[in-house]
Parts: structure tokens; C-alpha cells; sequence
């Protein structure tokens, strides 16, 4: 059940559909880089960042991000493509993520989960597209962000950890994240 206007999840043990679910749901995530700043260099540097898988009808799996150029992200990511985007139901509002006597954020009933991977900079004009597809529908404050030059980002996703019940974390399959159709 859900406390704001949403679908609900897939059950717990649809591990790859849940996946895909929270990904295309969410708004946000956190992205954890491998810092290349002199003062922290090489220590993981998180940050929350907005996102986007698809315009709210089609979802693609692949995560999407429009950062400045200036932002440790980019600058990151430039000398270690490797990242973790973290995301939490707690973000939609379900009942099971609730700060209250009986839930919590985290209570294994609200799901977390993690993609590990490689982030790159989009470059050639239809990837371009792509992205911009997928992310200005839903953040449409970001086609007037004309304070930096920004860039789009893309995720190659490697491995995905998911907890949605107890007893610790799941290897979800990538191969069957992808081909999950939320549609």
C-alpha cells in the first residue's frame, strides 16, 4: 500500500522486476564515487543526484544523469568511471518505509537497492537525445539549468544487489533486469 498516489511494488522474491520497479520510480538516488579531489583523494565520495530511466510510461533499466561539468561527479568519473547508485523505497512513501512504531527506512520490508557500474559521459548527439528523452519529462526544471555547462551521464550497469526481505542482500541477474517490461 501506498501512502502517496503510486503503483505498488512487485512482490518480494521478483527480484529483477522489483529492481527495475525502483529504478524507474525513483526520482533520485545517491551515487557514490571514488573521489579525485587532492583533499579526499581515492575516498568514496556519495552525493544525491536526480535521475531518470525513461519518461513515467517507458522505462529503460538504464540510468540517466544531467550534472555540470563542474560537479564532483564528472570530475570524478573523468579518472575512475566506477560508481554504486543507492536507491530506497522510503523515497515513494510506502507504508513499510514510514518512520513509525511498527516500520522504519530501514526495515527489510523497504526495499534497498544498489547498481554497481560504469558512468560515462554521453557524447554523440543521439545518445544525447536519449537521455535527454528520458530525464527532462520528468525534471523539467533542469531545460533552463544554464548557470554551468552541464553534460548527460549514463550508467553501464555490472552487478545489482537488492534487499527487499530479510536476510541480507540479493544478487539480482543483470541480464534479467533488462529484460523485465514494466510497460
Amino acid at each position: 500500500m501506498c501512502v502517496s498516489e503510486c503503483v505498488d511494488p512487485p512482490p518480494h522474491g521478483e527480484l529483477a522486476k522489483r529492481a527495475r520497479y525502483i529504478v524507474h520510480k525513483a526520482d533520485w538516488c545517491v551515487i557514490t564515487t571514488l573521489s579525485s579531489s587532492p583533499a579526499l583523494l581515492g575516498q568514496p565520495f556519495p552525493n544525491p543526484t536526480s535521475m531518470s530511466d525513461g519518461p513515467v510510461d517507458k522505462s529503460s533499466g538504464i540510468p540517466y544523469m544531467y550534472q555540470p561539468t563542474v560537479s564532483y561527479i564528472v570530475q570524478d568519473i573523468s579518472q575512475n568511471s566506477k560508481v554504486t547508485l543507492t536507491f530506497s523505497e522510503a523515497q515513494f512513501g510506502l507504508k513499510e518505509c514510514l518512520l513509525t512504531k511498527d516500520s522504519d527506512p530501514e526495515w527489510p520490508m523497504c526495499a534497498r537497492l544498489m547498481l554497481m557500474g560504469d558512468m560515462h559521459l554521453v557524447k554523440d548527439a543521439a545518445g544525447n537525445a536519449t537521455a535527454k528523452a528520458a530525464l527532462f519529462p520528468r525534471h523539467p526544471s533542469m531545460s533552463s539549468w544554464h548557470f554551468h555547462q552541464h553534460t548527460f551521464l549514463k550508467m553501464d550497469i555490472n552487478q545489482i544487489l537488492l534487499l527487499d526481505y530479510f536476510g541480507g542482500y540479493s544478487n539480482v541477474s543483470v541480464a534479467d533486469y533488462f529484460k523485465v517490461n514494466l510497460d
